[in-house]
C-alpha cells in the first residue's frame, strides 16, 4: 500500500506515546518534553516537527513539508482534560462519562465526518468502534480528517485506520470499523481490526511487540490528572514490531530500532515492509531524531 505524507509523518508520534512520571501532588506530565523532531533525508536531519507547551501542557504542534506548515492545537477543560484537536481542515471533539473518555466526534468544514466511541475493561480500552461517512467527494481530506484523533490519542493504531479507510470503498456511507484491544500488562499486544471491504467482512490481526525503556509523552494530552480522566494512551513502552496480518497471512511488517539517552529515545530508525517475502514487496526506511 503507498503511505500518504500524513502516515509518514505520523512515525514520530508512534515512536513517542507512552510512559510518565507520577510528582507528589499526583499530577502526570513527561519528564522529559519533545521541543522539535527531525526525519532525516540524503544523510541530513530536516525539521519535522515543533512542539509547543504551556507548561506541562501541549498546546500545538506544527508540522514541516516543504515550504507549508500544519499546525495542530489542543484544548483543555479546567481538570486539564483534552476537549478538542483542530487542525486546518478538521475538528475532533472529546466527551467523557466521569473520568473515562467515552466519544470522539470528527467534523470537517463544519460537516460530522465520523466518530469514536470507547469501551472500557478497568481504566483501559477495550475497543474502539469507529463509524464514518466517506462519500465520492474530497475521499482524500475526509480519510485523513477522520484518523487524524488516532494520530494523537492512540498512534499505534494510525496506520490501521487509514489504512482500513483506504481499502474501504469511496462510496462507502455508514460504514464502521471496530477495533478490539487485547492487553499484555502496560501494553497493548494484539488489535482485532473488522470492516467491511469490497468482498464482505474483513478481520485484520495487529500483533505488536515493544522495548521495555521509557516513552516521555504517556499521558501527554489528557492524563494530567490521575481523577481528571482513565488512560486514553495505549503502551507504557515503544514498540519494536507492528505486525499486520489477515487469516495469517502477513502484508504488512514494521520493525523499529532505537538509540537512548537515559532510558528515553533520542533517535529511532523505522522499516516499513508491505507484501513481505514476496515479488510485490515494498520498502519503506526512515529515520527521525528527537531534540528534549
Amino acid at each position: 500500500m503507498k503511505k500518504s505524507l500524513i502516515l509518514c509523518l505520523s512515525i514520530a508520534v508512534i515512536a513517542l506515546f507512552s510512559a510518565c512520571n507520577k510528582n507528589p501532588e499526583g499530577t502526570f506530565n513527561p519528564s522529559k518534553k519533545i521541543q522539535k523532531i527531525y526525519k532525516v533525508e540524503n544523510g541530513e536531519q530536516v525539521l519535522s516537527e515543533v512542539w509547543n507547551w504551556n507548561g506541562d501542557l501541549l498546546m500545538s504542534i506544527e508540522e514541516y513539508s516543504g515550504m507549508d506548515i500544519y499546525t495542530s492545537t489542543f484544548t483543555y477543560d479546567n481538570s486539564n482534560r483534552l476537549l478538542a484537536m483542530d487542525n486546518a481542515s478538521s475538528h475532533s471533539e472529546c466527551f467523557y462519562d466521569g473520568n473515562k473518555i467515552e466519544k470522539i466526534v470528527v467534523t470537517s468544514y463544519g460537516v460530522e465526518v465520523g466518530s469514536y466511541e470507547f469501551e472500557h475493561k478497568g481504566n483501559k480500552i477495550s475497543q474502539i468502534e469507529m463509524e464514518f461517512d466517506l462519500g465520492l467527494e474530497d475521499f482524500d481530506w475526509k480519510k485523513a480528517a477522520i484518523a487524524n484523533p488516532m494520530r494523537f490519542l492512540i498512534p499505534e493504531l494510525y496506520q490501521t485506520v487509514i489504512a482500513a479507510l483506504e481499502r474501504c470503498s469511496k462510496e462507502a456511507k455508514g460504514e464502521e470499523i471496530t477495533m478490539d484491544l487485547t492487553w499484555g500488562g502496560n501494553n497493548v499486544k494484539t488489535i482485532e481490526v473488522r470492516y467491511t471491504g469490497f468482498f464482505g467482512t474483513v478481520t485484520e490481526t495487529v500483533d505488536l511487540t515493544y522495548d521495555t525503556k521509557n516513552n516521555p509523552t504517556y499521558g501527554l494530552l489528557a492524563q494530567i490528572s490521575t481523577n481528571a480522566v482513565a488512560n486514553l494512551f495505549v503502551n507504557k513502552n515503544n514498540p519494536l514490531t507492528i505486525n499486520t496480518s489477515i487469516s495469517n497471512y502477513l502484508f504488512n511488517k514494521q520493525t523499529f530500532t532505537y538509540e537512548y539517552e537515559d532510558n528515553y529515545p533520542v533517535k529511532v530508525t523505522w522499516e516499513d515492509v508491505d507484501d513481505p517475502g514476496t515479488a510485490d514487496e515494498e520498502v519503506t526506511v526512515s529515520t527521525m531524531i528527537y531534540e528534549y
